[in-house]
């Protein structure tokens, strides 16, 4: 990794841990990489598929609908009936929904 890099996570750590602690907890890690997408530190589809890939790891490229369930929820993402139907999700599917929706709830504010 490269010192630029590295500084990036740094301050990306830094920004998401609130308590001093030493630690972050899981929700606020997800809701801060949205939220600070808007700061530049990473774009809004950095922040999805970074987070899909944290779910992912040790799987076999996919994860559970629960956890893109909850994924959504963390990032206020609608869930349709469709995808409730489905058992696991792969990344790029996972992704194509999550930006076509969050394309969507931006138009729908816009209105």
């Amino acid at each position: 990794m490269s010192t630029k890099e590295e500084e990036k996570f740094q301050k990306m750590f830094q920004s998401f841990e609130t308590d001093e602690d030493g630690t972050i907890i899981r929700r606020d890690f997800f809701l801060s990489l949205f939220a600070k997408s808007n700061d530049g530190v990473l774009t809004k589809e950095d922040c999805l598929r970074l987070s899909f890939r944290l779910f992912s790891v040790g799987e076999d490229g996919g994860i559970q609908m629960k956890e893109a369930s909850d994924l959504w929820s963390w990032f206020d993402i609608y869930e349709t009936t469709q995808d409730r139907e489905l058992e696991r999700i792969e990344e790029d599917m996972f992704m194509k929904k999550s930006l076509s929706r969050m394309e969507n709830i931006k138009l729908q504010h816009n209105m």
